[in-house]
């Protein structure tokens, strides 16, 4: 189970997706508040992906 992980890279150029871009399809896309946690559907994701 994946616990947690943050990566920092120095960029030589603009990142062509920066963080909450639409292209992303990031699933906090668009929030106003403070949102909860959504790795579990990773973890839902790779449960229907093995029960195939």
């Amino acid at each position: 189970m994946r616990i947690g992980q943050i990566s920092f890279l120095d960029l030589s150029t603009s990142a062509e997706n920066p963080y909450g871009s639409s292209k992303l399809s990031s699933r906090y896309q668009g929030q106003k508040d403070a949102t909860a946690s959504k790795i579990h559907l990773d973890f839902d994701s790779q449960i229907k992906h093995t029960d195939e």
